[in-house]
């Protein structure tokens, strides 16, 4: 019987261990998720700074609602920040659209998510990319790239002819 009672305290404890681990790998990465998520949300509104001349042009933090998945597989939903631009009669919104978390014992974590940009009218899906800890690349149709001051207002440049007046 003390076989069966020590392996099963071995079982036990083997796995009381890895799910701690995982929940500690997993508050960690949401941790610098959310750090920069709000280093990139502050960024945005600062390399668009220069439009408040512009009349017609505003720019509203925003909380979004967007999936997550810690290195357990649980899934979640999530509260972030994000931005509402508006340009006269039409608006893009700017905000998280998801992270995941993939971890297991003896394998390095891998932390993934995204930043979605939508507006009405826009041809194809916008995203920028994290990885890591980094937002470091953004998509948007057949066009990629780093992530900065320079290629966003590039980006965003493209972006605005396609938009459509939101209805009121």
């Amino acid at each position: 019987m003390s076989n069966h009672l020590n392996a099963l305290k071995n079982a036990a404890r083997n796995h009381i261990e890895t799910r701690m681990e995982s929940s500690r790998v997993s508050q960690q990465a949401f941790q610098e998720w959310r750090e920069q998520l709000r280093n990139l949300i502050n960024g945005v509104a600062s390399w668009v700074h220069p439009l408040h001349e512009l009349d017609g042009f505003s720019v509203k933090g925003i909380e979004f609602t967007y999936s997550s998945t810690d290195a357990s597989g649980r899934k979640a939903e999530q509260k972030g920040p994000g931005l509402k631009l508006t340009f006269a009669d039409t608006e893009l919104l700017i905000g998280p659209s998801y992270i995941n978390i993939g971890w297991a014992p003896e394998v390095p974590m891998l932390c993934s998510g995204a930043v979605t940009i939508v507006g009405l009218g826009m041809k194809d899906t916008c995203q920028l990319h994290y990885f890591n800890g980094a937002f470091n690349t953004f998509t948007y149709g057949d066009k990629n790239g780093p992530i900065g001051d320079i290629s966003f207002s590039t980006l965003l440049a493209s972006i605005l002819p396609e938009l459509k007046a939101s209805a009121t």
